[in-house]
């Protein structure tokens, strides 16, 4: 399938825009198809002055059970086009108001959210990256500013779309609104496809515009990668299985994971191709790590949970 025309990037993109496709181009994180097509809004806007990502806590059945390391290749992106856009901030919403729309049991939607909230602030002290906000949802949503966009979109999508998509919609709006501007990063379930499915957040993200008149820019990382035949892919956030994924966790033995039993080998290859791009990620936006794929995954474990390192800051020319 071809761009379609009027969104291609046909002539060299110039400032917020260039810098942003750059990224995209060159980042092996990121769905460079679905990116390029939801950024041209760019050249019509001024610059974000913040980068969003939200961090989900569920799947529609199931409770998180712990941290894939693919929540690196979600968040290493968005830091890397903060940088790029020259943005002062960036936003992580943890999404637990969103869970609770589900049956789960209150605690253990406080408990997971604790969880996450203590790897992200982990991420942002270990690796010095002090633009961070890093929030609650339900916290966000007790705001007067909150609630009056929730309305909107509520009241304008009435019978249309879930209560889910409502608050996803209304979490971008409110911050593209409050910070002058944002530009979401998500993912995409499947990085070639253009046009929203289920199981991502560019469905989410499709309905911004029609139900508020929103222009907002997207950038899609791909998805996380399990050591599951049946289900290959999945949210870089979200576990409900923890032994088929590798974890951000001290106690985790990269190699031992990608050792065990019963694995098919496409489905191995594909665990083994996304940690090397995230390794290389890592290795240019953090730190060098050296070895074979285990090794080079471990030694950000380690990084994490070990010794604080110093971040390698990246320079981009603003010739504007």
């Amino acid at each position: 399938m071809s761009l379609a025309p009027d969104l291609m990037l046909t002539s060299p993109p110039t400032g917020a825009l260039r810098r942003v496709d750059q990224v995209i181009l060159q980042e092996p994180l990121v769905a460079s198809r679905a990116s390029r097509l939801a950024i041209p809004v760019l050249k019509r806007a001024a610059p974000p002055q913040a980068v969003y990502v939200g961090i989900g806590l569920c799947t529609p059945k199931a409770l998180s059970r712990a941290v894939p390391i693919d929540l690196l290749g979600l968040l290493l992106p968005a830091e890397v086009i903060r940088r790029a856009l020259g943005a002062p901030k960036l936003v992580v919403l943890v999404a637990d108001a969103h869970a609770q729309l589900n049956p789960f049991d209150p605690e253990a939607i406080r408990f997971r959210s604790n969880v996450v909230v203590r790897a992200l602030l982990r991420i942002r002290e270990r690796l010095g990256f002090g633009a961070w906000s890093v929030l609650r949802a339900s916290e966000v949503a007790q705001s007067d500013a909150y609630r009056r966009v929730f309305d909107e979109v509520r009241e304008r999508s009435r019978d249309v779309m879930r209560p889910y998509m409502v608050r996803q919609v209304a979490d971008v709006v409110h911050f593209h609104r409050q910070l002058g501007g944002v530009l979401k990063v998500g993912w995409v379930l499947r990085p070639q496809r253009t046009t929203p499915g289920l199981g991502d957040e560019m469905a989410f993200d499709r309905q911004v515009q029609p139900w508020t008149g929103e222009t907002v820019p997207f950038v899609y990382a791909k998805p996380g990668r399990t050591l599951d035949d049946r289900a290959k892919k999945a949210p870089p956030y979200v576990e409900p299985h923890p032994g088929r994924r590798i974890l951000l966790d001290p106690r985790e033995d990269v190699a031992r994971k990608l050792a065990q039993p019963g694995v098919n080998r496409s489905t191995l290859n594909g665990v083994k191709k996304h940690l090397r791009a995230l390794t290389h990620t890592w290795s240019r936006v953090v730190e060098p790590v050296r070895g074979d794929v285990a090794e080079r995954t471990q030694a950000i474990l380690r990084s994490l949970y070990g010794v604080p390192r110093p971040t390698v800051v990246l320079d981009f020319s603003r010739n504007d």
